[in-house]
């Protein structure tokens, strides 16, 4: 799956719906959350996927909010006790009080290395901007702690 998202982020003839679709038809042995943004206002898309087949698309002009967060469990079901939820709630509050206006690199992975959201169990964490694919800020707790 990583080759596959290296190699379509490298593809610059591939636009935000072509790089949809490509995700939603692409097998893949293990689940995975994939979210794909798009150089336009409001082009994000959160797509699940089981192994055998796509089991949700989420775009941002379904979210009641300016983003979308997506964590380890399923937007879809409501917000329980588990520790994912407790995770997305975090980062939503965040971003609520950061506000839009004063999104960029920095205060989003800022947001994303602050604990919830960033705990022992973070393996990698990074920061892309379609706009920008050459530039992204990474982040990984196992080589920096």
């Amino acid at each position: 799956m990583l080759l596959f998202i290296r190699d379509l982020v490298k593809n610059s003839t591939v636009d935000y719906n072509t790089a949809i679709k490509l995700a939603i038809d692409k097998k893949s042995a293990s689940p995975y959350y994939l979210i794909i943004s798009g150089t336009e206002k409001g082009q994000g898309t959160v797509i699940t996927r089981t192994n055998n087949k796509v089991e949700n698309v989420w775009l941002l002009s379904q979210s009641k909010h300016w983003y979308i967060v997506q964590t380890n469990n399923d937007h879809w079901l409501p917000p329980n006790n588990s520790w994912s939820s407790y995770r997305r709630q975090e980062a939503m509050k965040h971003l609520n009080a950061l506000g839009q206006e004063n999104l960029n690199y920095q205060s989003l992975l800022k947001i994303m290395n602050t604990y919830p959201t960033d705990n022992n169990r973070t393996v990698y964490s990074v920061v892309l901007n379609a706009n920008t694919p050459s530039f992204y800020k990474t982040y990984n707790p196992i080589i920096i702690q």
